[in-house]
């Protein structure tokens, strides 16, 4: 997963999303038949790492590629919506793993899903944002009127759609699209992401967030251990809480907006694990303090990508969301040693690692700005207008095309 938020802002930027998404998908989905087929644990391990990276790898570009195809209106309900699927899959893993039993059968069934992922070279649309970087101004057009086709809604005339296109390239990359190499491209990418004190604050800031996030959320998923419950039920439940926690993101950030809900998300969880520690030996508490927990930092999660696609450029938006991821991933590592190796000594340590962790990233979420009426920024000048209380307004020439 570190190896793959590594790559995936370079090779979305060479190979566009969609075509990467669908590659991914089917070495995803080959990796997962080989790890039925392995004859040993290397080979087996080996093929569970190759599974790691692409369903990473789809997973950022994925979610990228959904914000920028959708408009604002709607890109708090979407934004939220995601984090529904992976919440029923959560809940249907522990019924399939408790019945079946037979590790190749779990291997093979759990990778079919991506069998589906064949209809993508029909259904699923590049980002217009990507094309219209790499100079493919006519198939940016084509996607944009297959898109008003199906919202019923009516486009200028191809001429004057193809000029406000190619205005936006020149907006962005200063009418030099095309002539970077690949290296070139990447490092002025990355340079993007710490041009300014802004920038640089507001990245450092995120990728905390990140680390904390995954830190936590993966952290808290591991406790059941800790807690004597059932692995099988508490991974149901996990998944179980992530569902209203969706539903109820969307009225917040919607009507509340990103950085007071992040902060709120980041509150609740802190709470929720640092009051397990008073409970004593009471099961019930536990678990339902442990669940309340994992419902505000699956919110959490959720809303950290959004704030990332929201506060950098089409050029630099999934390498920063894959550089945060990498962060991330930091995160994510960090946590089975501070349950199963400090938690054996001291119990009460992880808990105490997760709620001060959390505290602080709610305090750092203060410099964020915020970004609910934000349309997607397309060059530095739209970035810094974010939080700045300049209006927006014609500032940006997809604003006519963002409510398709």
């Amino acid at each position: 997963m570190l190896i793959a938020s590594l790559i995936v802002g370079y090779a979305t930027d060479l190979f566009g999303k969609r075509r990467f998404i669908i590659v991914c998908h089917i070495f995803h989905l080959l990796s997962g038949v080989l790890a039925a087929m392995s004859p040993s644990v290397g080979m087996y391990l080996f093929s569970k790492c190759l599974q790691s990276v692409f369903r990473m790898c789809t997973g950022i570009s994925k979610f990228a590629l959904v914000m920028e195809l959708s408009s604002n209106s709607l890109r708090s309900y979407i934004g939220s919506a995601v984090g529904i699927p992976w919440a029923l899959g959560q809940m249907l893993l522990p019924g399939i793993a408790y019945y079946i039993r037979e590790w190749k059968y779990l291997q093979l069934i759990l990778s079919s899903p991506f069998l589906y992922t064949i209809s993508y070279y029909w259904f699923l649309p590049e980002s217009p944002r990507w094309l219209i970087l790499r100079g493919r101004y006519e198939e940016a057009v084509k996607v944009l009127k297959t898109i008003a086709y199906w919202n019923k809604r009516t486009l200028p005339s191809d001429e004057k759609l193809l000029e406000m296109v190619k205005s936006i390239a020149i907006k962005e990359s200063g009418g030099e699209q095309g002539s970077e190499g690949l290296v070139s491209r990447g490092l002025n990418q990355l340079k993007e992401l710490f041009q300014t004190k802004v920038k640089i604050v507001r990245t450092f800031v995120l990728f905390f967030c990140w680390f904390t996030t995954a830190f936590t959320y993966y952290g808290i998923s591991l406790i059941s251990v800790h807690i004597g419950s059932s692995e099988y039920w508490y991974m149901f439940f996990g998944g179980l809480v992530e569902i209203p926690s969706a539903i109820l993101l969307w009225l917040f950030i919607h009507y509340v907006g990103r950085r007071l809900t992040l902060i709120g998300c980041f509150v609740m969880f802190g709470a929720s694990v640092l009051c397990s520690l008073v409970v004593g030996d009471s099961l019930i508490w536990k678990m339902m303090l442990s669940l309340s927990g994992k419902f505000a930092i699956s919110s959490a999660f959720t809303l950290i990508y959004l704030f990332v696609i929201e506060i950098n450029t089409t050029k630099s938006r999934t390498l920063a969301l894959g550089l945060s991821s990498v962060v991330g991933r930091f995160g994510s590592i960090s946590s089975p040693y501070v349950n199963d190796l400090i938690g054996k000594t001291n119990p009460r340590a992880p808990a105490i690692a997760f709620g001060v962790f959390s505290c602080i990233a709610a305090i750092s979420v203060c410099i964020l700005p915020e970004t609910r009426k934000a349309i997607l920024p397309e060059s530095r000048t739209d970035v810094e207008k974010i939080g700045s209380g300049a209006k927006g307004k014609g500032s940006n020439p997809t604003e006519e095309t963002n409510g398709l």
